[in-house]
């Protein structure tokens, strides 16, 4: 294929425009109701995260479309032989992992097994992560929207149009690497730890695209992790507000 600069606007709209409704607007507004004590002050945020990256997935696929550019750019193949075999895995072992964790600390927390500086410990390693995190059963039933979104719109926004618009400029390879690079400074609400954390993801992500030849296993595994992350960091976050809770 060959890029177009409107092809580059649609890039520049997605980080340009993405950090700074993330930096300015959605981030500090959730800051702004944790300090009024406003109940489950994450779900304004979280609905304006599902809209706002389904539009920007919808606005690439409505470039792509005007600029007839081949789909197969941005999903790649369905895979077979031992590509299918590589995505059922990279799909099939995580999902089983992060449901064996969730299972695991929901029930030690129940139980009273976790220390309470242990618990301490794990809370503050999260870092900026805790304001984005799920605190309620509640924020946590609406952050499930947010987690697939990420694992399709991401994905497809930046593993897919942004690394075959870039690569048709400048290559396969510094691609890769401007599109993690972006990804992660997308993440930059996260703090320094969470820029270098889902740059990394997002690596290993390219890394499973260009494996598999598809982009539908990334997706999956990364809303795999989000759904993860979320029920994990919800678990450990309630427990302070829990009643029922021994850990005190």
């Amino acid at each position: 294929m060959t890029a177009t600069p409107l092809d580059l606007a649609m890039l520049a709209v997605l980080v340009i425009g993405g950090h700074l409704l993330d930096q300015r607007v959605v981030w500090p507004s959730v800051e702004r109701r944790i300090a009024t004590g406003e109940p489950n002050p994450r779900l304004p945020a979280y609905r304006t995260i599902v809209l706002g990256e389904w539009a920007a997935a919808v606005s690439f696929a409505i470039v792509w479309a005007i600029e007839r550019h081949p789909w197969t750019a941005i999903l790649g193949v369905v895979p077979t032989g031992w590509r299918l075999a590589l995505a059922m895995l990279v799909v099939i072992a995580p999902a089983v992992l992060f449901v064996a964790q969730v299972r695991t600390i929901r029930a030690k927390l129940e139980r009273g097994a976790v220390r309470p500086e242990r618990l301490e410990q794990l809370r503050g390693g999260m870092g900026r992560v805790t304001l984005v995190a799920p605190h309620t059963r509640r924020e946590l039933r609406a952050f499930y929207p947010v987690a697939v979104t990420a694992g399709i719109c991401e994905e497809w926004c930046f593993r897919g149009a942004m690394t075959a618009v870039l690569a048709a400029w400048w290559g396969l390879p510094l691609a890769v690497v401007l599109t993690n690079v972006a990804f992660g400074f997308g993440h930059a609400y996260q703090g320094r730890a969470g820029i270098v954390k889902t740059g990394l993801v997002g690596f290993v992500m390219s890394g499973i695209v260009l494996a598999t030849g598809s982009l539908v296993p990334a997706m999956i595994l990364h809303a795999i992790i989000d759904l993860g992350g979320g029920a994990t960091a919800q678990a450990l976050l309630e427990a302070r507000q829990e009643p029922a809770t021994t850990l005190t």
